[in-house]
């Protein structure tokens, strides 16, 4: 029959996290090019406002990151238009063609590292039956 496997949640956790900040790191790195963008190419920096959105949020439970522009952010900074810009960008509008998506271009350049890590501190974090 099936047995049960436990494991320490904590460092798996907090393994989640660095990635998490990792990747955001990296996406952030992607839109951070001075200057307006053209189609096909990721966003570029103007007022820097998308780079400063790009955000972890660790869900409940802890065993899930998301990497993505926090709507929040951008709603206080300037208006709620606002909020809809990096979803303009991906997919694009009858005046603006769509952007590269740094957040998943971010993600296929750190999956390596990011899985050997995470399969690492998971083996770590198996307690034995």
């Amino acid at each position: 029959g099936f047995s049960r496997t436990d494991y320490h949640k904590r460092p798996i956790r907090k393994e989640l996290r660095r990635q998490g900040n990792l990747l955001r790191n990296a996406a952030r790195q992607l839109v951070s090019r001075k200057g307006r963008s053209k189609a096909g190419e990721y966003p570029g920096r103007q007022t820097g406002l998308l780079r400063r959105s790009i955000g972890t949020v660790v869900l409940r439970g802890g065993l899930a990151v998301l990497v993505e522009p926090r709507r929040k952010v951008l709603q206080t900074k300037r208006s709620y238009r606002d909020a809809a810009y990096p979803f303009i960008l991906a997919a694009g509008t009858e005046h603006v063609d769509p952007r590269d998506d740094y957040v998943s271009e971010a993600l296929k350049r750190r999956s390596d590292v990011a899985t050997s890590a995470l399969r690492a501190t998971l083996e770590s974090a198996l307690v034995p039956r």
